[in-house]
């Protein structure tokens, strides 16, 4: 179970993902979660450094998909202005979100990074489908879902420490 678990690199926020360590690795795609990772649950739409980010993404070449486990206008509402595709409703960690994101990015998996801030729904999700698996720290937990604050990340917080992860 720890290899399912394990990420192959753990950051602070998605400003700390070395993007060209992943590019040297052969990652050319990357399938970002929404809530907790880009932004916080209940921030509509990106800001600045969300923007700069991408846009650094971009220019080295990197296409994008978001995969989210809300609910479509949300995520719509969120990826439009940016350009980039997307996966509501995803069901993480079930392997047809990240296949369908694949089939969007056109890339084989071992080409494409899955950034994340939870460990059994991201991270297992990429791990399941031979993807590279960045896990960010969440941007507000207090605003998280009832099931993810009580269940997940119980669950993550156990995990985390047998994993020898930083909390």
């Amino acid at each position: 179970m720890r290899r399912w678990l394990r990420p192959d690199v753990h950051v602070s926020d998605i400003a700390a993902i070395d993007v060209h360590a992943l590019a040297d690795c052969g990652v050319r795609g990357l399938i970002v979660d929404l809530d907790n990772t880009l932004v916080s649950a209940h921030t509509a739409d990106a800001p600045e450094h969300v923007f700069t980010w991408m846009r650094t993404i971009r220019d080295m070449g990197m296409h994008m998909c978001i995969v989210s486990n809300n609910d479509h206008a949300r995520v719509a509402r969120f990826a439009a202005p940016l350009h980039v595709p997307f996966v509501a409703h995803a069901r993480k960690p079930s392997k047809t979100a990240f296949d369908r994101a694949r089939a969007q990015l056109c890339m084989d998996a071992h080409a494409i990074a899955v950034i994340g801030d939870q460990l059994l729904t991201d991270v297992l999700g990429a791990k399941r489908c031979g993807m590279y698996a960045v896990l960010v720290d969440p941007i507000a937990k207090n605003e998280e879902a009832w099931w993810t604050r009580n269940v997940n990340r119980r669950l993550e917080r156990c995990a985390k420490a047998c994993l020898r992860l930083t909390p």
